[in-house]
């Protein structure tokens, strides 16, 4: 779909198409993911409850050339 200049690329900085973004809710840190998750698992560990503030985490692992922040 073409922007608003016209054009069909995506501007520059903006997320490719299918990439992932987010950030924290202040919005003080933004990040894009331009690449696939790997497997996501539930961990039960002590540093992951404790980051969490919960009883569990869910994560997964991605590859750091695919991550922008």
């Amino acid at each position: 779909m073409p922007s608003a200049t016209g054009s069909s690329e995506p501007a520059e900085g903006a997320p490719a198409a299918g990439a992932m973004t987010g950030g924290c809710l202040c919005g003080a840190v933004r990040y894009r993911l331009d690449g696939p998750l790997g497997p996501v698992v539930m961990c039960h560990c002590l540093q992951c409850r404790r980051a969490q503030g919960g009883a569990f985490a869910l994560v997964a692992p991605v590859r750091a050339e695919h991550f922008v922040l």
